[in-house]
């Protein structure tokens, strides 16, 4: 009895610990401009601007790619599929990220942070 009970917790431990050991649940942070800088300092994260391209062309986050919010759909973001980096993703004011924020999530992406005020709020360097 008791290596059936011992057995039954190790597989629930296991089961629960994929995901590099540690158990996650899909979620979305909202972040303000210095966290933001923070997460692309520390690097391997994938930055992620939701805007329109008359919007990108004006100017972005250095690192970030273009992918409209409203577009976002397993069939545009097949390049990611299976990347478990975390996903910043931000818009001019905040709305269309948290929108692409819980679309991704849905999608299955594990740690998606949302810049809250948005691009308006960025004062760090764009290219």
């Amino acid at each position: 009895m008791r290596m059936v009970l011992l057995i039954s917790m190790l597989l629930i431990i296991f089961s629960a610990c994929e995901n590099g050991g540690v158990f996650q649940e899909p979620h979305i942070s909202t972040i303000s401009f210095v966290q933001a800088q923070d997460l692309i300092a520390d690097g391997d994260i994938i930055i992620i601007d939701v805007r329109t391209l008359a919007e990108f062309n004006t100017g972005r986050i250095p690192g970030a790619i273009l992918l409209q919010y409203d577009t976002i759909s397993a069939d545009t973001i097949y390049f990611l599929q299976g990347d478990r980096r975390p996903i910043f993703v931000y818009c001019r004011a905040g709305r269309r990220s948290l929108i692409a924020a819980e679309k991704l999530q849905e999608l299955g992406f594990y740690t998606i942070y949302n810049l809250g005020d948005g691009l308006d709020s960025w004062c760090g360097p764009l290219e």
